[in-house]
């Protein structure tokens, strides 16, 4: 993944000695931006996305495990150890809406669910799905003032939500019953959300 970032394009490369980590490109010279995680393995950063003048990664550091991380331009830091210690968080789906970045993080205890960091508190949006199953929202995409995803609940499965302000709401049990729809591959095209459904019946997949 590559992404603008100051006029310069960040990226992750190995140069066969440091590992995957954070490089730059300003238009005439290639370096590596970061150090992200010293040693042969790297820090392997992925989900570049710039947010609030920073430059906002997944990656793993080894004492901190895979985490929400941020570069400055100079420096970089752990954004939240959201599953303490050395475990891992695995945050992914980055997307930005209404000034928040939100994304999908297992804090161990909640398991796989929505989160938002407003580049200064980071926490956790709801337990969709309550207890340590988790809700593994996903899909993320904005429509106007709402934003659109896949997540899973008691009783319906993993159906369609919306996220209205702060607050996530159920929209549709579109494979009726606890089984599953699993939305996917979300779109925007003229103020109106497309999805595709993995499975509409217990028969077929469409």
């Amino acid at each position: 993944m590559c992404i603008r970032d100051s006029n310069k394009l960040m990226f992750r490369a190995n140069d066969g000695t440091n590992g995957a980590e954070l490089w730059s490109h300003d238009g005439t010279t290639t370096v590596m931006a970061a150090n992200v995680a010293p040693g042969a393995d790297g820090g392997s950063p992925t989900e570049l996305i710039v947010f609030n003048n920073r430059l906002l990664f997944r990656a793993n550091t080894g004492a901190h495990g895979i985490e929400l991380y941020s570069y400055d331009g100079t420096t970089v830091t752990v954004t939240g150890n959201i599953a303490a210690g050395g475990d891992s968080s695995y945050p992914e789906y980055f997307t930005i809406f209404n000034g928040k970045l939100y994304f999908q993080a297992n804090d161990v205890t909640s398991n796989a669910e929505l989160w938002a960091y407003d580049g200064t508190n980071l926490g956790l949006v709801a337990e969709i799905f309550p207890g340590a199953t988790g809700s593994y929202a996903s899909g993320f995409q904005v429509v106007g003032d709402n934003m659109y995803f896949a997540a899973a609940q008691p009783g319906v499965g993993y159906e369609l939500w919306v996220l209205e302000g702060n607050t996530p709401r159920f929209i549709s049990d579109i494979r009726v019953g606890a089984n599953t729809s699993e939305p996917r591959y979300f779109r925007e095209l003229d103020g109106l959300i497309y999805f595709c459904l993995l499975y509409t019946s217990d028969a077929a997949d469409e």
